[in-house]
């Protein structure tokens, strides 16, 4: 009997913190920044890009899930932008920022690891108006970019094409850029300072939609 009432005793005392214990919570997906925004392009979490004010960012930026708010600050004036907001993410994922000129956003842009893959990106966005391709070249050695373009709803996405392959458009691509413009002044901000597209490539290197799994050179 002593041993019995011991044993029952050692499964209740065992059995209890299991369930006790809450769950882990798990991160979300780095994505989910892009895809959970509350608003449609130009608007990322209520801030658009030719209407929200200098003075209206900080409110906005203390309701984004997940952004660093120690980290994440304000600078500026740099360059012809009066004030520049430096975005830091939490678990390190990718950065942001937001540039400011004449006391109205003019660009929002993030970078980084988003694990978000071109398939899923089109499922929210939508077939892109045109594509861009791109290279840099720093020697002998070429950074390759496809850029799709949505200037209607001013966006930018990137996917970076580097590498010994030609440039394709394959779903699992994976989107390492994306930006929010003013709608009415989409192409000039492509190539303000800091430029997201050369004026050559967007001059000589766009193209319509070319589909899944088109080749975009030799």
């Amino acid at each position: 009997m002593k041993i019995l009432h011991f044993l029952l005793l050692f499964g209740i005392l065992f059995l209890y913190p299991l369930g006790c214990t809450p769950p882990p919570t798990s991160t979300p997906e780095p994505g989910q920044i892009i895809l959970d925004s509350p608003c449609s392009p130009p608007c990322w979490y209520q801030i658009i890009p030719g209407k929200t004010t200098n003075a209206e960012v900080p409110l906005m930026l203390s309701q984004i899930p997940d952004l660093d708010q120690e980290r994440s600050i304000k600078i500026g004036p740099w360059g012809s932008y009066s004030e520049v907001y430096r975005l830091y993410f939490l678990g390190d994922y990718f950065k942001g920022e937001i540039l400011v000129k004449d006391d109205v956003v003019n660009r929002i842009g993030l970078f980084g690891d988003f694990n978000l893959s071109l398939e899923n990106t089109i499922e929210t966005f939508g077939i892109p108006d045109q594509v861009v391709i791109s290279r840099v070249w720093a020697g002998d050695i070429a950074t390759k970019s496809l850029y799709l373009l949505y200037p209607e709803i001013g966006l930018v996405i990137r996917t970076d094409q580097s590498g010994f392959k030609p440039i394709t458009v394959e779903r699992a691509d994976q989107v390492d850029l994306i930006c929010f413009l003013n709608t009415d002044t989409y192409f000039d901000s492509l190539t303000q300072t800091p430029e997201i597209v050369t004026s050559e490539d967007l001059a000589k290197q766009i193209l319509s939609w070319p589909g899944w799994g088109a080749v975009l050179e030799d």
